[in-house]
């Protein structure tokens, strides 16, 4: 108990032996602990109401609530109740942290970073502020600044195996591979049976191409952790990249036991020729959910290989939703804009060819661009937003998921590309969009050949190729334009020859 909760219970148990209602409260107040105790938080909730109709202020009361109404998972109810606790307590840090964590909950990450940020200048040695501010942080895509988080936090605790872990994630995302898998090796040199750890340290390896040491990281994971489901999966992407269809279909089958709605276990099928398996299994995934993107993708691919009617029923036929549109009226007007939003985004932080994303030679923005757009990059959310209104008046009477489920909110997250000489973008699709699009900013003057062009079609990710008379269309982009499609539609940029940048906006449009 905290100098502000004894002072407040003082001042309460004063009121009590003065007069009666100052007793009822306490009677109230010493229910509401007996239930907690006893488990019968519905009760203790009804108790602690009954304090703050009669008391609004009541600290115990007030933290008391918050805290049973976090423990039930209702953050909506529990948020206003710790912001009165930090409005009574401001120089209290936990007040502040507590709000920081429900806050987290629901996903209000910027609000839950300025609660964590309070209660570490009341308590800089809060080494749980330092960690929950890091994931807030890392979540936000603010990487550096979840970087010097997770420092401060193991130089408060330098032997935490967990913040050793949360250091090497955050500098496998910045590219900075050496430094992560030196903190990856720390962390195991604390406990060298962690599961996550030896996983975290496997996708490293197969990021490196070191696919055989990776694959014994995976195996020492599983060894530790038998059940870990992560690991079984990554396990089966190296497998695959090693040859091994049908060990990665074990691991995949594993790792998602009746996840209908992965492509993993299909494509395994698809590699191993069984093709009749192939299609009862998506029948299975289509009627479970059938608008899952990577399963749309797969299905238009292998049918195509196969020569067999594609029965997905997303989009069928994505290559004949491609629509091209302008970012203004007049040439001078998308000039304009064009350069005021490349000047605008070259402030933007970008890493350098990020994990877990396909820009190679370039560098690319991390989180949304579009969370909270200022100036010209508010202007263009504006645009998008309409261009996506105009899309969906001119394909609405397509007989399709992709259609029949469209989001009945626009919903946009988009990101910051800039490729240098070199810079492409690998074939891939946008797994968690609808629709899919790109804003070209600056591009190659004096093109060698197709260098910079966008290439749409069936194919990617490496699947089986049967017959390379697959479907495929270029496009040849030009600044200012707006190229919407279907997130299901394999898409890549063919590598820049000219020693020239090419710089664009990408967005995905969220489904429902």
């Amino acid at each position: 108990m905290n100098r502000h909760q004894r002072r407040r219970q003082e001042k309460t148990a004063r009121k009590g032996t003065a007069n009666r209602p100052g007793r009822e409260i306490n009677g109230h107040l010493e229910a509401a602990v007996r239930f907690s105790q006893s488990g019968d938080l519905k009760q203790a909730a009804e108790a602690l109401e009954t304090v703050l109709h009669a008391d609004p202020d009541n600290f115990d009361a007030t933290i008391g609530l918050a805290n049973i109404h976090a423990t039930w998972g209702d953050m909506e109810a529990a948020i206003p109740l710790f912001e009165k606790v930090a409005a009574i307590c401001p120089g209290e840090a936990e007040a502040h942290f507590n709000l920081g964590r429900a806050l987290s909950e629901i996903g209000r990450l910027d609000d839950a970073v300025a609660s964590y940020q309070k209660a570490l200048a009341i308590k800089p040695d809060l080494i749980d502020a330092h960690h929950k501010i890091g994931n807030a942080l890392k979540k936000l895509g603010r990487l550096d600044e979840a970087l010097a988080s997770y420092h401060r936090e193991v130089a408060l605790n330098p032997n935490s195996v967990a913040e050793h872990n949360n250091l090497g994630t955050t500098l496998q995302k910045l590219g900075r591979l050496d430094e992560a898998l030196a903190s990856y090796d720390r962390a195991l040199a604390g406990d060298p049976d962690i599961s996550i750890v030896h996983s975290n340290k496997g996708s490293l390896l197969l990021e490196r191409g070191r696919l055989d040491e990776a694959l014994a990281s995976y195996e020492r994971a599983l060894a530790s952790n038998p059940d870990s489901s992560i690991t079984d999966y990554h396990l089966g992407i190296l497998l695959q990249k090693l040859g091994r269809p049908e060990d990665a279909l074990v691991s995949f089958e594993r790792a998602l036991a009746s996840d209908l709605n992965s492509p993993e276990s299909l494509d395994c099928l698809y590699a191993l020729g069984r093709y009749d398996d192939f299609y009862k299994r998506l029948e299975e995934s289509i009627e479970a959910d059938g608008t899952n993107i990577g399963i749309a993708a797969l299905s238009g691919y292998v049918s195509n290989q196969l020569d067999r009617e594609n029965p997905h029923p997303f989009c069928k036929n994505p290559l004949d939703c491609i629509r091209v549109g302008k970012i203004g009226c007049s040439v001078s007007d998308i000039k304009e804009l064009s350069n005021s939003l490349v000047e605008e985004l070259l402030q933007v932080k970008t890493n350098w060819e990020p994990y877990e994303v396909t820009t190679i030679s370039g560098y690319q923005t991390p989180g949304n661009i579009f969370a909270n757009p200022q100036g010209s990059l508010a202007k263009l959310d504006r645009i998008i937003k309409s261009e996506i209104q105009s899309y969906h008046s001119e394909y609405k009477s397509m007989k399709c998921s992709f259609m029949d489920f469209w989001p009945g909110e626009i919903r946009l997250s988009g990101w910051f590309v800039r490729l240098l000489g070199g810079g492409h973008q690998r074939a891939h699709i946008h797994r968690s969009g609808w629709l899919s699009g790109v804003v070209y900013l600056k591009l190659p003057e004096a093109p060698i050949g197709d260098d910079g062009c966008i290439e749409f079609s069936l194919n990617g990710y490496d699947h089986p190729l049967l017959n390379d008379d697959y479907p495929r269309t270029m496009h040849r982009p030009q600044k200012g334009q707006i190229v919407l499609f279907p997130s299901s539609l394999f898409h890549r940029t063919v590598p820049i020859k000219a020693d020239e940048e090419r710089m664009c906006v990408s967005f995905d449009l969220h489904p429902a």
